[in-house]
């Protein structure tokens, strides 16, 4: 994970497993969420993602879109 913030080191999927174990308020993933890492921001304990950067400078924005909910409705029906 990389961070756009030039004054900000990413925090990566360390923390991400920290805040799915430590954190009791609701808390969003954002930062290089994109179709190489939803997969380890999910399985590393992300429950709710902020996917910016990949889906507005795809060429197809509701395609990619529509691609990322289908991912993101797959886990949630396997958490079921």
């Amino acid at each position: 994970m990389m961070s756009l913030s030039p004054k900000r080191a990413a925090v990566g999927l360390k923390y991400v497993r920290w805040a799915e174990k430590s954190v009791t308020v609701p808390y969003f993933c954002i930062g290089s969420v994109n179709r190489k890492t939803l997969g380890a921001v999910l399985d590393a304990g992300g429950r709710a993602v902020a996917i910016c950067t990949a889906i507005i400078g795809a060429r197809d924005i509701a395609k990619e879109a529509a691609w990322f909910k289908a991912r993101l409705q797959e886990r949630t029906d396997a958490s079921r």
